[in-house]
């Protein structure tokens, strides 16, 4: 199978979206004809590389992440551009119930997938979206899953970001959404350990933990660019965020220099940060070339 490819010159990111528009709709048209016919399954390019044409078109919606073709689907490529999909409820729906699935994700066996999501749509307590011919033939209609009543509710959309930390002795987790608020959730019992913390104006992209002065904060990265400080034990600032990113901030990660905690962010702007959390300050000039 061919598909046309973007012009050498097209540079224009406007003229970018409308060439992936079009590859998006052609490999949609592909997809939903191959659906029609189980003998004969989408194309592999179909299926690896659909989502990441629809992301680059800002058409990665509903159409494309659908219940019967999400099973034939690249895990690790729509993990990729998760960030970029349409923010309606369906979609929302689909990517949460997914999400529970995608760690035992097999493209080489798309009803195995189909299944998987079938029942946790069941465990779950909600209606399936999959008919039986996507599944092989059958339907769960009843199922228990303990894990099921101890999920953590409370985010408004998608959580991007989760990382586990320890305040008082207790193990706790840290999470970011693309609501813009960080919420911290006792792991021993399941509840919010207090209020969501708020001051990103966006998504909140990445989430990593630190100590400084021997107390536990959260370095969050958000989609408004900015790097926060938060004191978990006070649920607080620590200080100003961090700025110099020209974009959305989509990865943090901590280390020690000389002794002294640093976060390293990664931006949409292609830099690498390096930031010294004692002070607040850049480490040295961003990292560039990606």
């Amino acid at each position: 199978m061919t598909t046309p490819s973007p012009p050498a010159t097209a540079g224009a990111p406007h003229h970018r979206a409308v060439v992936h528009a079009r590859i998006t709709r052609a490999l949609l048209d592909q997809a939903n004809q191959a659906l029609r016919d189980p003998a004969a399954p989408p194309h592999g390019y179909v299926r690896r590389h659909l989502v990441e044409h629809a992301a680059d078109a800002g058409a990665l919606d509903r159409q494309v992440l659908h219940p019967r073709l999400l099973p034939y689907l690249d895990a690790d490529r729509l993990r990729g551009v998760l960030p970029h999909a349409n923010d309606d409820a369906a979609t929302r729906d689909l990517i949460a119930v997914w999400r529970r699935t995608a760690h035992q994700w097999d493209m080489a066996d798309p009803a195995a997938n189909a299944a998987t999501l079938d029942f946790t749509y069941r465990a779950l307590g909600r209606d399936s979206p999959l008919p039986a011919t996507a599944t092989g033939g059958w339907h769960t209609h009843l199922a228990g899953w303990p894990a099921a009543s101890e999920t953590l509710t409370g985010h408004e959309g998608l959580v991007r970001a989760v990382a586990i930390a320890h305040l008082d002795g207790r193990p706790v987790a840290v999470t970011g959404s693309d609501g813009g608020a960080i919420r911290i959730w006792d792991l021993s019992t399941g509840r919010p350990h207090r209020q969501p913390l708020t001051g990103h104006t966006g998504w909140v992209n990445a989430v990593a933990i630190a100590h400084l002065d021997g107390r536990p904060v959260a370095v969050t990265g958000g989609s408004d660019g900015a790097i926060r400080i938060w004191d978990l034990s006070t649920g607080r600032p620590h200080r100003q965020p961090l700025t110099g990113h020209t974009g959305s901030v989509n990865a943090v990660a901590i280390a020690h220099l000389d002794g002294r905690p640093v976060a390293v962010t990664g931006g949409s702007d292609g830099a690498i940060r390096i930031w010294d959390l004692s002070t607040g300050r850049p480490h040295r000039q961003p990292l560039t070339g990606h």
